[in-house]
């Protein structure tokens, strides 16, 4: 018996690979911060109209807790410049 039914994702893991692997290298080739802006706007949109929205704060909040986690392990190895360059 299914208790919750996963829905199919709206594009083939490979696809979702591809556009990954493309939108991280336009995030790494912008110069300007206006632009890491309208990349992320972009993305936002990409990922509200396609219905992952919940999908992504659920895994926004766990990348939060484990970016936290490693500033405080870097704040009690190093100082608080080396700190925020290492997270």
């Amino acid at each position: 018996m299914v208790l919750v039914e996963e829905r199919e994702g709206f594009l083939d893991p490979r696809t979702r690979l591809v556009l990954t692997v493309f939108y991280a290298a336009l995030v790494v080739a912008s110069k300007q911060a206006v632009w890491l802006l309208v990349e992320l706007g972009a993305l936002l949109l990409l990922i509200v109209g396609v219905g992952e929205g919940r999908q992504y704060l659920r895994w926004l909040r766990a990348v939060a807790a484990m970016t936290v986690s490693w500033f405080v392990i870097s704040l009690l190895a190093f100082d608080l410049s080396t700190a925020v360059t290492a997270s």
